[in-house]
């Protein structure tokens, strides 16, 4: 059999678009305007959830250099601790601020905020135990011995 193809037997109108072809703009306005106060809200919600996971990335980097620095006290190690603690610290105090520019009446932005907070307090409990095994937090009772009062003898025995 072979193949003939002829244009006057075709009508224009008869054929079917091809996907995404000869589409008014019109219709691309109307689907555009009905879908976008929900896509929005939608998309504010997911880059706010990406914002609280964004400290999950700063977990590893910190145990990292924390390993890198060694556990004796000298000048880099707490220069090195005290910069990380500075981190999530600026992050609890700025959540609402962090968060501002996703408000709206449609997303719900306390689980994100939760979550931020919650892994900010994570990363604050790994160098608060940082601190502790470096020597510069109070954790042991030798720690609180200049505080009791000392105590004077009663007594004084001499032997002659």
């Amino acid at each position: 059999k072979t193949w003939e193809f002829s244009l006057k037997e075709v009508k224009g109108d008869s054929l079917p678009n091809p996907l995404g072809y000869n589409v008014p703009i019109n219709d691309i306005a109307i689907s555009a305007t009905k879908s976008s106060s929900s896509s929005t809200s939608e998309a504010r919600e997911r880059q706010a959830w990406e914002l609280a996971k964004s400290p999950l990335k700063n977990i590893l980097m910190t145990l990292m250099v924390i390993f890198m620095t060694g556990s004796s006290v000298h000048i880099f190690s707490i220069m090195i601790t005290f910069s990380f603690l500075m981190g999530p610290l600026k992050a609890i105090f700025s959540i609402n601020s962090e968060f501002k520019k996703f408000e709206d009446k449609r997303v719900d932005l306390t689980l994100p905020k939760l979550a931020y907070f919650g892994i900010n307090l994570v990363i604050l409990g790994i160098l608060s135990w940082r601190l502790s095994k470096m020597g510069i937090i109070p954790t042991m009772p030798i720690d609180w011995v200049s505080i009791i009062p000392l105590q004077l003898p009663f007594e004084k025995a001499t032997g002659a």
